[in-house]
């Protein structure tokens, strides 16, 4: 291995990759993974090749750097990433994670000045590559410092960079300010091109030379120079690498070291890659990728019989638990039909029961056993555990059947344990914590178009796959228990998530009643306005095109041949830009950017919410079953899917509309009751700022307030403006707004931006203290907890990586925060579940969106249930400033909300 530290340019290289990859290639799951493809075997290619002992990965953040405030416009012609693209970003990261890779990023800078300080650092201890094909990095080359670029295969050194661009490395940087760089939106001096540029430097040596002897320079060249001061100097701040950044790392600390090969095995298998040289060495570790081979599947019973059966009954009356899964023909609980039923119990042979195999062999029928099961899964003292049991809880409820006994479920366990993983799959915990792979559901019925129903798999592999299901569950189970214990979460898990469990299935089972014919109707008329939009946009161009075309788009509105509108133009690779950012500058000057704005935006809703609608809507029930999970958010909050509720527009006529198809039967009405500034209260009650906590125990504006501690005025003189800042205050520091955040969401400048967040600080100075200590403690800790013991942890809070540490931080201080709010609605939910179940509240709850919650129930009981509603969710639980619901009722959840 060549002793030498290579510093990686990672966000190029993911823009590379995915240029350079065919579109289309797919994981298992669906996700697009042309770029990860293409990163990985860039960077397999470039250690293969050089065999550096040293290597960081240097990436991007998302957001503006301190060139944009020195020049708001720098790199602003670049659009957002591609949404496919978009979404290979974090798997990318899992990927340099997993291979145990050095990564470097730092709010508030680039990577190239990441990767020249590094440089800069350590270039006197080892030979220094920098990869990349960025000019921007050719000004750190010199004696100890070379730049690679992959995709042409050049190795420059100063020599290669003089020959390549005309002037050596260390004038890069002027020579850049000069000729200005249309890819970064740099100025540069007008007029003056490479070829002129590299004459000047040539003659005068550099920018100072130039500037200093300008009466030597004749004609246009000397006027644009002179004229272009200014911008040439600006620029020059924008093309000079920082050098000084202070990295806390040690050589040794970017020392390429063995991967993680169980967590690098696992992610080739969800991606769907073969194995590669990156997996050379993994069978040597100690922890190997686990064998389908380590499992006794010997032990399996497959019972066809009743008497074997009766023994089954017998064995699981003799146990206090038992872990069960149901095989189905599908995903979908309300329409699939169980197949059969695979049971594991402590010191007990699991078993699998078939009940509708498509097989000659003698079964038993899903009504028999379910009958012969129902005493103990009705059983107070007993306990049945499932891996997602909230599915299971659905199937039973399809076949008219409940599970009164206790309720337990592994990945709510493990989602309690590691809130900020989203590797809580039955296969996934197992490899983890079992160190079993499982057999795969595509193993026994393929994928794609071949693949075949459960129920025709045959009886002695179905035994092995759902046995395995059930004993998994059980094993994965006995080993959380103690361990939510331990850490303080068995009070979250009993008195919180397994009863919402419950009340989550009854929900889905529930759903909402669509109008399809509202949506047809709000569809048609959108589109009639879309006929008319189309109409004005053609007579503003003043000819017809392609709407959807950007290109042509692009042309109409830019090129000097047609409308030839300046101000925010910006440039991509296939032309002009006309993303939202652009319309959205020349709208208040151009009608036509306004109406071509109104024109996305109705398109938009057409398809994301009014054609996918109709086609969720299960054609039995009339109703849309979203499905509720909650195992995703860190947080705590749910989230949903088919639809995702939480997406549905809120505010506006467009939410409005959308929320009137959400219909009530006939005689029956549906009540929205919403939580009001729910965060902000528990901001109040965790911070114990006495100003906040009199404000809403006054019942106040919390904003007006605000505004008026703020901007220094009565709060009769506060201007609506002034309160809108003061609400992006008010909210943005519950997320880690910071001053240049702030100053581009209110519209002012920086300066006035710290000047409102110091003001906040001093009229609310215990928030600030809340901060210090929430970030004192998960410093400490490793771990965040809300009012109610939801734990997040936080692994990089003590991170040498600013980048990573400031990331952990902010999302520290949200955490107690939104998660508490969380557990509230959560609570609020099982006690308005108990009064309905009580038959105290002639209610059903049908949705959770956010801070909402909607029921449906008769007209005539809408006196009596609104404000039972109200005054339950008011007493979910007690803080020091006043919970508050607002509740309303309607025929549908427009008018209700």
């Amino acid at each position: 291995m060549t002793n030498k530290l290579f510093l990686v340019d990672g966000s190029s290289y993911i823009f590379r990759a995915y240029y350079g990859v065919r579109p289309g290639l797919t994981s298992p799951s669906g996700l697009p993974t042309n770029a990860v493809v293409g990163f990985k075997n860039m960077l397999l290619s470039l250690l293969t090749q050089f065999t550096p002992s040293h290597l960081v990965m240097v990436f991007d953040t998302p957001g503006p750097c301190f060139r944009n405030e020195l020049f708001p416009d720098y790199k602003a012609n670049r659009d957002a990433p591609p949404e496919d693209l978009g979404l290979q970003f974090e798997p990318i990261f899992r990927l340099c994670e997993a291979l145990n890779l050095t990564i470097l990023k730092e709010n508030h800078y680039e990577a190239d000045d990441l990767i020249g300080s590094l440089a800069v650092k350590f270039s006197k201890e080892i030979e220094t590559v920098i990869v990349s094909g960025d000019k921007d990095l050719a000004q750190l080359v010199n004696d100890e410092v070379k730049m690679y670029d992959g995709m042409k295969e050049v190795l420059y050194d100063s020599a290669m960079v003089k020959e390549k661009w005309g002037v050596p490395p260390a004038l890069m940087a002027q020579y850049l300010a000069l000729v200005g760089d249309a890819s970064d939106n740099i100025p540069g001096a007008h007029g003056i091109g490479p070829k002129t540029a590299v004459k000047l430097f040539d003659e005068f040596e550099d920018l100072a030379g130039i500037y200093q002897n300008l009466e030597k320079i004749k004609g246009k060249v000397k006027e644009n120079l002179a004229d272009s001061k200014a911008n040439v100097d600006l620029s020059l701040k924008l093309t000079e690498v920082v050098l000084d950044l202070p990295i806390d790392l040690d050589l040794e600390q970017l020392r390429l070291r063995a991967p993680h090969y169980p967590e690098l095995q696992a992610f080739y298998q969800e991606m769907g890659f073969r194995p590669d040289r990156f997996l050379e060495g993994a069978d040597a570790v100690s922890v190997t990728a686990p064998t389908k081979d380590d499992w006794d599947y010997g032990r399996y019973r497959l019972i066809t019989d009743r008497t074997a059966f009766d023994q089954v009954l017998k064995e699981l009356a003799q146990v206090e638990r038992a872990a069960f899964d149901f095989e189905t023909t599908g995903l979908d609980p309300l329409v699939a039909q169980v197949v059969g039923l695979s049971l594991a119990w402590p010191g007990g042979d699991p078993v699998y029961i078939p009940t509708a195999h498509q097989t000659d062999h003698p079964q038993l029928s899903t009504k028999e056993v379910l009958d012969a099961l129902a005493p103990l899964f009705n059983d107070p003292k007993r306990e049945w555990l499932a891996q997602n049991a909230k599915y299971e809880l659905m199937i039973l409820a399809a076949q008219g059947r409940r599970l009164e006994a206790k309720l337990g479920d592994s990945m709510i366990q493990s989602y309690l344990l590691d809130a900020g993983s989203h590797r809580h799959g039955l296969d996934e915990l197992s490899r983890q914590h079992l160190g079993h792979e499982m057999i795969h559901f595509e193993d026994l019925c393929g994928k794609g178009k071949n693949q075949i129903l459960f129920s025709q798999v045959p009886l002695d592999q179905a035994l092995r796959y759902a046995a395995e299901d059930a004993e998994a569950a059980l094993l994965l189970y006995e080993k959380f228990e103690p361990q939510l214990a331990e850490k303080g979460l068995k009070a979250l898990y009993q008195k919180i998530e397994i009863p919402l469990l419950r009340c989550l299935a009854e929900m889905e089972c529930q759903g909402v009643l669509v109008d399809k014919d509202r949506l047809k109707e709000i569809q048609t008329g959108i589109e009639q306005g879309l006929t008319q939009l189309e109409e004005a946009i053609y007579k503003e161009a003043g000819e017809r095109f392609n709407l959807n075309s950007t290109q042509q788009l692009g042309e109409i509105l830019f090129s000097p041949e047609k409308m030839a509108i300046g101000g925010a133009k910006k440039k991509t690779k296939t032309g002009y830009s006309t993303d939202a950012s652009v319309l959205e500058q020349l709208a208040p000057e151009h009608k036509i950017a306004k109406l071509l704005l109104e024109y996305r935006s109705k398109t938009k809703l057409i398809n994301t919410y009014l054609e996918p609608l109709p086609l969720l809507i299960n054609p039995q029930t009339g109703r849309i079953h979203t499905s509720y999970m909650q195992t995703v958010a860190a947080t705590g909050r749910l989230a949903s899917k088919n639809p995702n509720l939480q997406n549905i527009p809120i505010k506006g006529e467009e939410g409005r509309q959308i929320r009137s198809a959400f219909v009530a039967p006939p005689g029956k009405v549906l009540a929205s009751a919403d939580y009001s500034q729910i965060e902000l209260r528990f901001l109040a009650h965790l911070s114990a700022d006495p100003g906040l906590i009199e404000v809403f125990k006054a019942g106040g504006d919390v904003h007006l307030q605000t505004a008026a501690a703020i901007y220094q005025l009565p709060p009769d003189l506060v201007t609506s403006e002034q309160r809108r800042a003061a609400k992006a205050i008010n909210f943005g520091i519950i997320y880690g707004m910071g001053a240049f955040r702030l100053s581009s969401e209110i519209g002012v400048s920086n300066k006035e931006a710290k000047a409102f967040i110091d003001a906040y600080f001093a009229r609310y100075p215990g928030i600030k203290s809340y901060m210090d200590e929430t970030l004192d403690f998960v410093r400490s800790k490793g771990y965040v907890e809300t009012l109610f013991g939801r734990r997040r942890g936080f692994d990089e809070i003590n991170s040498k990586n600013h980048l990573a540490r400031a990331s952990a931080e902010r999302a520290a201080i949200n955490s107690r925060i939104q998660g508490s709010a969380a557990d509230l609605i959560k609570l609020a939910m099982i006690d308005l579940k108990t009064v309905i179940d009580q038959g105290l509240l002639k209610a059903k709850m049908i949705l959770q969106v956010h801070d909402e919650l909607v029921f449906e129930l008769a007209e005539e009981d809408y006196a009596q249930a609104g404000p039972l509603i109200k005054k339950i969710m008011e007493n979910a639980a007690t803080l020091t400033v006043p919970l508050v619901a607002d509740i309303g009722q309607g025929p549908n959840w427009g008018l209700a909300h």
